[in-house]
């Protein structure tokens, strides 16, 4: 659903400042400048270069991030070290479907009028964003991630080509326009401004409306299996109520035939959560990777969170499911128990 429907990404900026023609001449300083007013809950912005790489001429898309970009990017690693990238000791490779550039290697480009060795310390399975002047993926090497103090050391260069800006919920349009002003006065040569407010809550309106149709066919799912652990052993409970009353007549206490039947409904549970992980898990991976990561680059993991959902439904099940016939037996004496 996350990629199918494009949803908004922590990253999504309420207002977009950018350079049309990618220079960098937005004031590196303006994102704290503005972070400080109110209203706004975050200002960010990226640098951008196109070098030439040394062994085929082909251009290279150089993006850098700061810290809370990186922290962003966390969750799209697909291998290598972050930490190396933020700490400035190589660049992060972008996912390509027909190539990908692997951790441990390195690209010769040319820059600041000098041949450049560009180390590659991860892989990063996607970006919220797209840049390229071309956009001819034919005559492009890639796009690679790097932090600012490793732009400038490798351009030279120490202004944005674009600032987002993050703004609070109860911002006033006033407050929107001292925004723009201040970044009108910063900016030299002008610049593109682009007000995505409404934009996002309509995106976040789709998100929310898929998101309740998918997990409310979950919800119905589950309880389906919820009530089915429950009838089963409740069926399973009926048909052998005189065995139950037989043991309560030779000495069983009714704890003990409790316990009994617990640990009927916890073996068949166990069982099948091992089954339903033999079998479900496998055919999880597959797909993820045929749908998603063939197509978007993000990784596989085991979904935890999910399993532990799922086994949750199934405790409570087992509780529930133990608690009906429970008290049934504890209300009928050895004689009822028998003639039923």
């Amino acid at each position: 659903m996350h990629h199918a429907i494009t949803p908004l990404r922590p990253s999504a900026p309420d207002i977009n400042i950018y350079k049309e023609d990618y220079s960098n001449q937005i004031p590196s300083g303006l994102d704290e400048e503005l972070a400080d007013y109110p209203g706004v809950k975050r200002a960010f912005g990226r640098s951008y270069a196109e070098l030439t790489t040394t062994a085929d001429e082909k251009t290279l898309d150089v993006i850098s991030y700061e810290e809370q970009q990186f922290q962003w990017a966390e969750k799209s690693m697909m291998e290598g070290s972050l930490e190396d990238a933020m700490n400035g000791k190589g660049v992060l490779a972008v996912f390509r479907e027909e190539y990908t550039m692997q951790p441990g290697s390195s690209i010769l480009v040319s820059a600041g009028g000098k041949e450049q060795e560009v180390p590659v310390v991860g892989v990063l399975g996607d970006v919220p964003f797209s840049y390229g002047k071309s956009g001819n993926t034919e005559i492009s090497a890639g796009m690679v991630i790097c932090s600012e103090e490793y732009f400038q050391k490798l351009t030279g260069e120490a202004g944005y080509a674009v600032l987002d800006i993050q703004l609070e919920p109860n911002i006033g349009d006033t407050q929107v326009q001292e925004i723009r002003r201040v970044c009108e006065q910063a900016c030299e040569g002008g610049f593109a401004y682009s007000d995505k407010r409404i934009g996002n809550q309509e995106v976040k309106g789709a998100s929310y409306s898929m998101s309740v149709f998918l997990y409310g066919f979950l919800g119905v799912i589950a309880l389906i299996s919820f009530f089915n652990i429950i009838n089963c052993i409740s069926m399973g409970v009926s048909a052998r109520m005189r065995e139950y009353g037989a043991m309560r007549a030779i000495g069983m206490s009714v704890r003990q035939v409790v316990r009994m039947i617990a640990g009927e409904t916890l073996t068949y549970t166990a069982f099948g959560a091992l089954l339903g992980c033999a079998t479900g898990l496998p055919l999880n991976r597959l797909l993820f990777l045929s749908l998603v990561t063939s197509r978007w680059g993000k990784a596989w993991s085991l979904p935890v969170w999910e399993m532990l959902v799922i086994l949750l439904i199934m405790i409570c099940a087992v509780c529930a499911a133990v608690a009906g016939p429970a008290a049934q037996i504890r209300k009928m004496t050895v004689v009822d128990t028998i003639g039923v």
